[in-house]
């Protein structure tokens, strides 16, 4: 994510754009992460 913003850090909307990206790149990986867990608990 660093990198992808650094290449971008003069221009604010694509700042904004690269984390909203991340950010949901995190919420997959947390929600694939408590889907792994409830399906080893079953």
């Amino acid at each position: 994510m660093l990198a992808a913003q650094h290449e971008v850090y003069d221009d604010d909307a694509k700042v904004l754009q690269t984390a909203r990206e991340a950010r949901a790149d995190l919420a997959q990986l947390f929600e694939a992460d408590r889907l792994d867990e409830e399906a080893a608990k079953s």
